[in-house]
Protein backbone atom coordinates (compact mmCIF):
# COMPACT_ATOMS: atom_id res chain seq x y z
CA UNK A 1 0.00 0.00 0.00
CA UNK A 2 1.23 3.76 -0.90
CA UNK A 3 0.19 7.07 -0.27
CA UNK A 4 -1.51 6.01 3.33
CA UNK A 5 -2.76 9.11 5.20
CA UNK A 6 -1.64 8.14 8.34
CA UNK A 7 0.52 5.23 8.53
CA UNK A 8 1.60 3.93 11.79
CA UNK A 9 3.21 0.56 11.28
CA UNK A 10 5.34 -0.71 8.11
CA UNK A 11 6.26 -4.91 7.60
CA UNK A 12 9.67 -5.37 6.62
CA UNK A 13 10.46 -8.92 4.95
CA UNK A 14 13.43 -10.06 5.00
CA UNK A 15 14.63 -13.32 3.17
CA UNK A 16 18.11 -15.36 3.75
CA UNK A 17 19.18 -18.64 2.84
CA UNK A 18 19.76 -19.48 6.48
CA UNK A 19 18.92 -18.12 9.86
CA UNK A 20 22.70 -16.91 10.71
CA UNK A 21 22.23 -14.24 7.52
CA UNK A 22 18.88 -13.43 8.52
CA UNK A 23 19.79 -12.84 11.75
CA UNK A 24 22.03 -10.48 10.66
CA UNK A 25 20.17 -9.18 8.17
CA UNK A 26 17.49 -8.13 11.35
CA UNK A 27 20.56 -6.49 13.32
CA UNK A 28 21.35 -4.46 10.07
CA UNK A 29 17.71 -3.25 9.82
CA UNK A 30 17.58 -2.85 13.55
CA UNK A 31 20.91 -0.56 13.62
CA UNK A 32 19.35 1.45 10.84
CA UNK A 33 16.28 2.41 11.86
CA UNK A 34 17.32 3.27 15.20
CA UNK A 35 20.13 5.51 13.52
CA UNK A 36 17.60 7.60 11.67
CA UNK A 37 15.49 7.77 14.58
CA UNK A 38 18.26 9.32 16.66
CA UNK A 39 19.27 11.10 13.76
CA UNK A 40 15.49 12.69 14.11
CA UNK A 41 15.18 12.76 17.54
CA UNK A 42 18.77 14.40 18.11
CA UNK A 43 18.61 16.77 15.06
CA UNK A 44 21.89 16.27 13.85
CA UNK A 45 24.06 14.00 12.21
CA UNK A 46 27.45 13.15 12.62
CA UNK A 47 29.48 12.56 9.13
CA UNK A 48 30.98 9.46 8.45
CA UNK A 49 31.33 6.79 5.58
CA UNK A 50 33.76 8.84 3.49
CA UNK A 51 32.57 12.02 4.27
CA UNK A 52 35.86 13.36 4.90
CA UNK A 53 37.19 11.98 1.84
CA UNK A 54 34.04 13.95 -0.13
CA UNK A 55 34.56 16.67 2.00
CA UNK A 56 38.40 16.96 0.77
CA UNK A 57 37.43 16.21 -2.87
CA UNK A 58 35.17 18.61 -3.03
CA UNK A 59 37.73 21.58 -1.34
CA UNK A 60 40.07 20.59 -3.77
CA UNK A 61 37.99 20.71 -6.81
CA UNK A 62 36.64 23.98 -5.71
CA UNK A 63 37.30 27.21 -8.34
CA UNK A 64 37.93 29.10 -5.68
CA UNK A 65 40.39 27.04 -4.34
CA UNK A 66 42.38 26.06 -7.29
CA UNK A 67 42.46 29.79 -8.85
CA UNK A 68 43.95 30.09 -5.62
CA UNK A 69 47.13 27.88 -6.07
CA UNK A 70 50.00 29.14 -8.23
CA UNK A 71 52.74 27.89 -9.63
CA UNK A 72 54.38 24.51 -8.95
CA UNK A 73 52.00 23.87 -6.64
CA UNK A 74 48.94 23.82 -8.81
CA UNK A 75 50.75 20.47 -10.10
CA UNK A 76 50.49 18.97 -6.66
CA UNK A 77 46.89 19.77 -6.24
CA UNK A 78 45.77 18.36 -9.06
CA UNK A 79 47.66 15.24 -8.15
CA UNK A 80 46.21 15.58 -5.03
CA UNK A 81 42.39 15.97 -6.55
CA UNK A 82 43.29 12.64 -8.59
CA UNK A 83 43.57 10.51 -5.83
CA UNK A 84 41.20 12.21 -3.55
CA UNK A 85 38.82 11.56 -6.56
CA UNK A 86 39.79 8.00 -7.06
CA UNK A 87 38.93 7.26 -3.28
CA UNK A 88 35.72 8.64 -3.20
CA UNK A 89 34.42 7.30 -6.22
Amino acid sequence: MEDVQNPRSVTILLKGPNKHTLVQLKDAVRDGLRAVKNAIEDGSVVPGGGAFEVAVNAALTSPEFLNSVQGRAKYGVKVSELVWSQLVS
